[in-house]
Parts: structure tokens; C-alpha cells; sequence
């Protein structure tokens, strides 16, 4: 074979990979554009019902499984509920004067607002309970008529004498939002609806902007006079998402050409003293209540946002039966027991702040009632509270005095006996004494100790009933926690109501906005929302108020937003998802997923924004899954590609390897790394080729070739490429080989003992006979695919390997058939037999190197062989010395041993030259070769 110049193109497997040069960059760019392909799906779908629906339900899940919200103590709820109407009847026979005695009570209690979610567009029937005709001595027609109560108008003096109820009022919404439509089929009731509207008339948001704000077509307000009496009339209609849940609050709507605030804004205006008038709209942003004056805050403008329709997202603070605002039965406040009670608790509160601060009120009972006349305080408790504030305060200095004291030594001190003293009197100031020595004990306890129960301070008080200091201490316990018991709470003598588990004191209702209405299981006012499926819409307008008083509003992201984030996820799965084989993709775009839905779910519960979950999950979730089915299919194309190309000319783990990294294949460039370069070439091969016809001819090189190239695969080689007979190799790429030059030598072995073997074959079958002569050199070369990127070749060159090519023909010159180079040698002289060959300066390298011919396995050479090696190592010493007799007598003594040596007698040629014609003085022993083979 002529010489090897790195750059050539000969054909090699690689001439198969030529219709896949772009392979690599078209299975990207489809990658990304399946990314982007799903991510434009979801776009798509996010557009509809079903997307919307799935949605919904995954904001459901954040509401779910979040931490609780602040609460605002100032709203509130009063509810009917079932324990209300097991105690005053079913709510079809309710009277109106119910609904006044729980306004009277609120009012008495220092509630600061009342909103009654429920309607009176009607008059309230005449009805005439039977047991009070019974109970009726009648004579005339005025005695019968006098029976009758106006209902209506106990409730409208309630509602003026409190002054601060917001009643609501119903519309109906329009199926069609055209605003001509709306115009044409707005209803109108003659006179008392064109009244009524004429009423509703400071209850409106005027001159605004309308927009997409949610249009309605019918009206059906509470009556004139509830109109005239209420502070404020406000519609408290519910709206439902798609999926029939509800979780937006309507603050406006539209309704002939004017827009209608709804119960929770009025509500919100009036604790917050913004009057309507200047109340902000823009639709589709936000409804802004300026220079709002929330208790302990600055004044401020309040900006609440809303969507196109009006609607605000409710931040829904959990289910009713878990996380409730302060709420009282509404049976408690319109029992005469129960709601005389708790006004009595509220009316001894104050009147015990009134003795502490004008001690001239403590000696004059008519005195107190006076202040507490002009303070608008009920006479009849006020004088009540006097007394049990004088007897207490009475028995609490004489136990502070000595806390083993008795009723009857207290008594006996101040000269009164007992026995004097009526029964149920003596019961009545025993049991105020006992309870005051019981609370300065509680006092004590819970002030070393807060976190104990009412069971373990009743236990620690050797109570028989631990329940009957229930509400005591909460009251104690309530006033420890907001700074301790002052003055002015002293004596320590409460009333409060104990319902279950809760202790409702009078300072729970100071302040507080109550919103009134119907939460018993089974009624009409029950629907859907995200915690419960059956929750009582007052707590709707309760939650939508919190949501305002307190600014925890939650804001959806814009669909263009949605947009972006499902386009850049696309991309992410095109780009990252190839990168990692299908489980370590998984597992990265689980953790992508995990680390987004955190993302997500920590915006909504700590910053109250709302990111859409499903269309960027399904764009991760999808493209994923399309992606990895792409690279399957597309991979098992490759894989039967590569296998089908190189699996005859590489090893398995090497073509294992491309497997693995295909992209090794297409990819222009290569890298410098030191490996093993192998060149062989049959002796003689031009007149074989000659003797032989074409059919004999591949039949011989294919049986040669193919025994050849099993072996250099066994070694992990790799087949660069064939030129006729010549096989080209290297080893060390693209794997990595730390034993790259043992592995060629080794194999160059086999390799002529396989040809040993396949020349007795050959000889039976009537073949010529091959002999191949092989070149091994290692070093420092560039491998990898070299060429365009239409036309590429998995190729190695330079110096290293036109070494190697050269030292292949130069076997010729020394009759030898393997040799290799001197970094070869120095690599692999642990496991092979070596003999120096000679110094030569090739052409086209100015620096000599060192040969070196390929014997056999260490310890595989010999004893005769070992003595000829030993010999002709003498003699080459020799030769170097120019002492060229000696030398010739020691190349003939290696000969008498090994008569066939072809090195012995190129170099006893090399003598007789000497002897004649001597190399000059400056002579290096290097032999310089004229030719490239």
C-alpha cells in the first residue's frame, strides 16, 4: 500500500452516515417544536369549559390545602340556624318582630353595623297566633282588631332606633348583556317599584364606567318604609362559576343605566366612611374607596380589584363548621332569657367603667341612672347593675382582706345576722359572694398560668362542676390577654352566655359588623364554594368583607401571562427533556413540576395571586411524555442504523457506546487525545489480485477482512476505514482506552496467527496465500468527524498517524511484518516481546524515531527465539560503534539461528556498504528513508 496522508476520503462506514448529516439537529429542532406544539394545544384549550372547569378545581385545592387567613374580629355573623329554629319554629312562620328584637339586642350590645341578607319585598301577613286569642278578653271589634301586631313596623322602629341596619334587595340577571336588550326589557312595577327606585336613589354608584359589568333587567327592593328606616339597601345575590361553585363576590351590577352596590360594599363604605358618591369604578380593575378610615390605620384609598363583570375573588378563610367568624345563634339575642342576659352583662361592663371613673356615682344609685339615662342604657338594668356592683365590690374587699372569710362573718361584721337576712335573698348574695372569692382565685391561677382550661382551674378548685366557671374564666382569661384586669374591671363579678363550648361576652359584640341570616341545614341558602359543597351563603358576604377590611385579595394572572408560561415550559421540555435518558427525565420534570406547583401554590397563599396550574402541568406532563415517545422511536431508528453500519467493523461496547452518544457521529469536530494508530496492508495484493478473477478475488478479501476486523473489534478498536486490502484502525476512541497501544499490539498478534491459521486454509481451498504487514504507532492525534456537514468522515490525523502509515511499508525494507512505534513500545513492553529495529527519520518528519518489530506475548517467545533476540541485540550495539566486521559476524550468528531474519541481513548489507563507502564522522546511526512505501 502507498502512503497514508490524514485528510482523505476512502470509503468506511461512515459513507452510510451521510443521509443522516443533519440528524442530530433536525431531532432537536423537532424536540422543541413537539415542546412548543403542546404548549400551543394548551394554549388552546385554556380557552374553553373544560380547561376553565379543571382550573377552578385546582384553585379549590390551593384554598384547601393552604394555612389559615387573618381574620377580621370586626365581622361577624348572626346565624339561624338549626339550634334558632329548633327554639323559635320553622322559618315559614317567622314574624318580623323576631327579626327586631335581634336588632334591639345587636344595638344594646354596641354592634356597629347589622346587614340582613334576606329580602322584605312584601308586606308581612296580619296572622294572629292562636294562643294569644286564647289568652284575649275581647268585647268589641276594636278589642279584635287591637289583637293584631304590625309586625313591619316594630321592624322599621328597630331599624331607625339602631340606625345602622343595610337591608338587601334581588335583581335579576339579563341572558342578554346588549346593552339595547337590557334597556328594552328592564322591568318596571307601576307605582311602588317607580317609588321605590326614587328611594334607592342615594343607595346608588353614579356617573361611572360600565364595561363588561354584569347587566340585570329585574328589581325587586324591600319596601318603601324598610328603605326610609335602613342605613343602607344593598342587592345579596350569589354568582357561580362554570362549574356551579361559587367563588366571586359581586360588588356592582348594572341596572337602568345606574350601577347597584352590593350588601358586602355598602357595608365596606360605611365602616370605612366613604359615602357613594365617592365610590371609584373602573370596570375590569378595580372598585376604589377613597380616603377610607379603617381603625387603627391611616387614612387611605381602599382599591379593590374586580373583574370585567364586577366580581371580586372572595379569599374564601375556610369552611363554615371550621374556620368561622364570631357568630352567635340568632335565638340568643331574641329569647327574653338569653338576650336579657347578655345585655345585663353588657349593662354591668359599662356600669362598673362608669363607678371606677366618677366615684361620686358609687354612694347615689338615682345619680348613676341619670348618666346611664344619657348615655342611652336601659333604666331598669343600669339600676340592677348598681346594686350587684355595690354588693360585690362589698364582698371582694373583705376577701382581699382575708380570702377564708364566710357569707355569714361577713354578715356578723357588719352587725347583720343571718338569720335576718330572707331565704332567697341570703341565696342571692351567697351566690355572688362565692363566685367573687371563686374569680379572685381564678384571677391568680390564670395569671401564673394562662394556658390552663376552665377543667383544670375547676379541678384545681375542687370543683363538683368544673362547667360552672366556664364563662368566668374566659372572661378573666380575655381580660388578662388584652393587658390584664385594671381597675376598672373590678369587682371580678360577670354575667355572660354559655353556649357548648363558647363563652360569648359583652365585648364580643362592641364594634362589630353582623351580617344576619339563614345557616341551617336543610334551607334554601346553601351552595357550593371551595371547602364545602352545602355552606351557607351569609358567610359569603362575611368572607367578602374580611377580604376587603383586610387587603388579602387575590388577583389572577392575565392570559397573557398564561400564555408566556406555557410557551417557555414548552421550550424547557424541547430543550431539557432529550438531555436525560427517560427515568432521569421523569425525575427532572417532576422536580420542574413540584418546584412550579410550589411556586404557585406559595403566590396564592402568602402574595394572593393566582397562576393557572393545569395548562403549564399539562404542557410539562404532555410534552413530556410526546417528547419521550419521539426520542423512543427515533432513538430505536438510530440505534438499528448504527448497529446495521458499524456493527460489523466496531465492538460491541463500542457500538454500544454510539448508541449512547449518537450525536458523536454528527457532530463536525473532534478532540485531541493520545491514542493508538493501526495500519496493515497484504504483501503482493496488486499481483494476487491479478492471478484471481473478480469473483475468487472478493471472496478471499471478504474471508480476510472479515477475520481481520473481529479481531481488532475484540479489542475494543475501531475500523476507520478499508482501501482494498488495507485496513486502518485506531484504538482509544470513542471510547476511552487506557490500554490502547497494549490492546493494538495485542491484537496485531492475533492477527498473524489467525493469518498462520487462514494460509493452510486458503492452501486447501486453492487461494493464494496473504501475507500483511502492520504498522502500530501511538501519540498525540486528533479524532472525531472531520470533513463538511454534507460530507463527514469519523476519521483520525496527524503526526501520530502518519507514523503509523509509514511505519507499515517500511516492514518491506527490513522483511518483517509488524512493527511497531517507540511510544507503542514504551506503552505496551509490559505484555508484549519486542526488538529494537532500527533509528529511521521518515519522509516528512525531521526527528528520528525508533522502531521497533512486534514478536510476540510476554513470556510467549521462546528459549531459541529469546537467544536470537539476545544475539541480534549485540550485534545492532555493534553496528552503532561502527565496528562493522564484528557486527557482520554477529548478524550471521543471529542468522545460524534464525537463517529467515530479514533485519540480520538488511544490516550485514548495510556493513559490506560501510566497510567500502563510511558514513561521515557526525554519523548518528539514523537511516534515513527516501521513500513513503
Amino acid at each position: 500500500m502507498g502512503g497514508w496522508d490524514a485528510g482523505f476520503s476512502i470509503r468506511n462506514p461512515q459513507s452510510e452516515i451521510r443521509n443522516q448529516e443533519v440528524l442530530v439537529d433536525k431531532r432537536r429542532q423537532i424536540q422543541i417544536l413537539l415542546g412548543i406544539s403542546i404548549s400551543i394545544v394548551m394554549i388552546l384549550l385554556s380557552w374553553t369549559d373544560f380547561y376553565e372547569m379543571a382550573e377552578l378545581r385546582m384553585l379549590d385545592a390551593r384554598f384547601t390545602f393552604r394555612g389559615p387567613i387573618f381574620l377580621s374580629p370586626r365581622v361577624a355573623t348572626v346565624d339561624i340556624d338549626t339550634r334558632t329554629l329548633g327554639v323559635e319554629g320553622r322559618w315559614q312562620d317567622w314574624t318580623r318582630d323576631r327579626h327586631a328584637r335581634m336588632i334591639e339586642t345587636l344595638g344594646a350590645l354596641g354592634a356597629k353595623m347589622v346587614c340582613m341578607d334576606m329580602y322584605f319585598p312584601e308586606p308581612s301577613s296580619s296572622l294572629l297566633p292562636r294562643e294569644r286569642v286564647e289568652r284575649a278578653e275581647v268585647s268589641s271589634r276594636e278589642d279584635v282588631l287591637g289583637l293584631f301586631r304590625d309586625y313591619d313596623e316594630e321592624l322599621e322602629a328597630a331599624m331607625l332606633s339602631a340606625g345602622n341596619v343595610h337591608v338587601g334587595q334581588t335583581f335579576k340577571v339579563s341572558p342578554d348583556q346588549d346593552p339595547e336588550y337590557v334597556r328594552h326589557h328592564t322591568r318596571r312595577r307601576p307605582e311602588r317599584e317607580e317609588r321605590a327606585w326614587k328611594l334607592l336613589e342615594p343607595f346608588l354608584i353614579k356617573d361611572q364606567e360600565v364595561g363588561e359589568i354584569e347587566k340585570y333587567i329585574e328589581i325587586e327592593p324591600p319596601l318603601e318604609r324598610f328603605i326610609q328606616a335602613a342605613k343602607g339597601v344593598g342587592f345579596a345575590q350569589t354568582v357561580s362559576d362554570i362549574d356551579g361553585v361559587v367563588r366571586r363576590y359581586p360588588l356592582i351590577l348594572y341596572y337602568d343605566g345606574k350601577l347597584i352596590p352590593s350588601l358586602g360594599l355598602i357595608a365596606a363604605c360605611d365602616y370605612a366612611g366613604v359615602s357613594l358618591e365617592e365610590v371609584e369604578v373602573a370596570s375590569g380593575k378595580y372598585v376604589r374607596l377613597p380616603n377610607a378610615r379603617l381603625p387603627g390605620e391611616v387614612v387611605r384609598d381602599l382599591t379593590i380589584p374586580i373583574d370585567d363583570k364586577g366580581r371580586m375573588m372572595v379569599n374564601w378563610a375556610g369552611d363554615w363548621w371550621d374556620e368561622h367568624f364570631f357568630h352567635v345563634p340568632a335565638h340568643l339575642l331574641m329569647e327574653p332569657t338569653e338576650s336579657s342576659l347578655m345585655l345585663e352583662a353588657s349593662v354591668l361592663k359599662d356600669v362598673k367603667r362608669m363607678m371606677h371613673e366618677d366615684p361620686s356615682l358609687v354612694r347615689s344609685p338615682a345619680l348613676l341612672v341619670q348618666n346611664a339615662r344619657e348615655r342611652g342604657m336601659d333604666e331598669g338594668l343600669s339600676e340592677k347593675a348598681y346594686f350587684l356592683v355595690s354588693y360585690a365590690s362589698g364582698f371582694e374587699r373583705a376577701l382581699r382582706a382575708d380570702r377564708a372569710l364566710s357569707l355569714k362573718a361577713f354578715f356578723k361584721a357588719q352587725g347583720v345576722p343571718m338569720d335576718r337576712i330572707p331565704p332567697e335573698q341570703r341565696d342571692f348574695f351567697l351566690k355572688i359572694f362565692e363566685q367573687v372569692k371563686r374569680n379572685l382565685t381564678i384571677a391568680e391561677l390564670l395569671g401564673a398560668q394562662p394556658e390552663l382550661t376552665a377543667e383544670e382551674v375547676g379541678n384545681t378548685l375542687a370543683l363538683k362542676r368544673w362547667e360552672d366557671i366556664r364563662g368566668d374564666v374566659a372572661t378573666i382569661r380575655n381580660l388578662l390577654a388584652r393587658g390584664g384586669i385594671g381597675p376598672e374591671d373590678h369587682p371580678l363579678y360577670f354575667l355572660s352566655v354559655v353556649l357548648e363550648d363558647r363563652v360569648m361576652l359583652p365585648s364580643d359584640f362592641k364594634g362589630k359588623v353582623f351580617f344576619y341570616g339563614l345557616t341551617a341545614t336543610g334551607t334554601h341558602d346553601l351552595n357550593p364554594m371551595p371547602y364545602n359543597s352545602r355552606y351557607p351563603m351569609l358567610g359569603l358576604h362575611a368572607n367578602a368583607l374580611n377580604t376587603i377590611l383586610t387587603g388579602q385579595f387575590l388577583i389572577r394572572c392575565p392570559g397573557w401571562l398564561h400564555v408566556l408560561i406555557m410557551l417557555g415550559l414548552g421550550v424547557f421540555v424541547g430543550i431539557f427533556v432529550p438531555r436525560f435518558r427517560a427515568v432521569t427525565g421523569a425525575l427532572v420534570m417532576f422536580g420542574a413540576s413540584i418546584f412550579y406547583v410550589g411556586l404557585v401554590f406559595f403566590l396564592f397563599s402568602k402574595q394572593g395571586i393566582w397562576v393557572d396550574v393545569v395548562g403549564p402541568m399539562g404542557t410539562v406532563v404532555i410534552g413530556y411524555l410526546a417528547v419521550t415517545v419521539y426520542n423512543y422511536v427515533a432513538e430505536e431508528k438510530e440505534k438499528g442504523f448504527i448497529r446495521g453500519a458499524f456493527g460489523h467493523f466496531m465492538a460491541p461496547a463500542v457500538v454500544d457506546h454510539l448508541l449512547e452518544h449518537p450525536e458523536a457521529l454528527t457532530q463536525l469536530g473532534g478532540e485531541t487525545k493520545v491514542m493508538t494508530a493501526f495500519f496493515s496492508d497484504v504483501q503482493g495484493f496488486t499481483s494476487i489480485s491479478e492471478a484471481l478473477g473478480p469473483q475468487r478475488l472478493v471472496l478471499l478479501l471478504n474471508d480476510y477482512l472479515d477475520k481481520m476486523t473481529n479481531i481488532i473489534a475484540g479489542y475494543e478498536g475501531t475500523v476507520d476505514k478499508f482501501e482494498g486490502d488495507a485496513v486502518i484502525a485506531f484504538y482509544g476512541a470513542p471510547i476511552d482506552l487506557e490500554d490502547h497501544a497494549q490492546r493494538a499490539c495485542l491484537a496485531s498478534l492475533d492477527m498473524q496467527s489467525e493469518l498462520v491459521r487462514l494460509r493452510k486454509k486458503w492452501r486447501e481451498e486453492g487461494f493464494p496465500e496473504l501475507f500483511v504487514r502492520i504498522g502500530v504507532n501511538s501519540g498525540q492525534m486528533m479524532v472525531g468527524n472531520m470533513g463538511s456537514y454534507t460530507r463527514m468522515d469519523y476519521t483520525m490525523l496527524g503526526d501520530a498517524v502518519n507514523v503509523a502509515a509509514r511505519l507499515e511499508p517500511l516492514n518491506k525494507l527490513y522483511d518483517t511484518y509488524t512493527m511497531i512505534g517507540q511510544g507503542t513500545y514504551e506503552a505496551a513492553k509490559s505484555v508484549i516481546e519486542a526488538r529494537e529495529v532500527d533509528t529511521v527519520r521518515v519522509v516528512g518528519k525531521a526527528d528520528p524515531i525508533v522502531v521497533y518489530e512486534l514478536l510476540s506475548r510476554k513470556g510467549e517467545l521462546g528459549e531459541k527465539r529469546t537467544e536470537m533476540v539476545r544475539r541480534y541485540d549485540e550485534a545492532l550495539a555493534l553496528y552503532k560503534e561502527r565496528r562493522w566486521d564484528e557486527a557482520m559476524a554477529a548478524f550471521n550468528e543471529v542468522l545460524s539461528l534464525a537463517p529467515e531474519d530479514g533485519p540480520s541481513r538488511t544490516y550485514i548489507q548495510r556493513c559490506e556498504g560501510f566497510k567500502v563507502d563510511p558514513p561521515a564522522e557526525d554519523w548518528d546511526g539514523v537511516y534515513k528513508v527516501e521513500t513513503k512505501g
